[in-house]
């Protein structure tokens, strides 16, 4: 339809895969010797078995690309036809979603 929240969830898509990439490429290259990623138990390396310093960039991409993907439908809901009621409840619904970016921030950076 030619709307410019189109291309802003073509942009978010290619954030997401490029986020992908670059979490599984941290999980793949922090973890040396690389050999430790199949010991059992890792010797003496935390980092091989407690994935540590994977779970920052995760945590960027996952809080980053969940905030991009609610600020797109807010506005199309606000500007949108319905009456206001509805969009009160659309918004809340949508807001929602801050709760689970909440919930990964905390969980992410209070671990032990």
């Amino acid at each position: 339809m030619g709307l410019k929240e189109r291309f802003a969830v073509k942009l978010l898509a290619v954030y997401v895969a490029l986020g992908f990439i670059g979490t599984e490429l941290s999980m793949f290259l922090l973890c040396r010797p690389y050999n430790q990623y199949w010991a059992v138990p890792p010797n003496d390396i935390d980092q091989c078995a407690f994935y540590r310093k994977y779970s920052l960039p995760q945590a960027v991409f996952n809080i980053s690309s969940d905030a991009l993907m609610l600020a797109i439908p807010l506005p199309l809901v606000i500007r949108s036809h319905l009456p206001t009621k509805q969009k009160i409840a659309m918004v809340l619904l949508f807001s929602m979603g801050l709760f689970v970016v909440c919930l990964q921030f905390l969980f992410t950076y209070h671990l032990p």
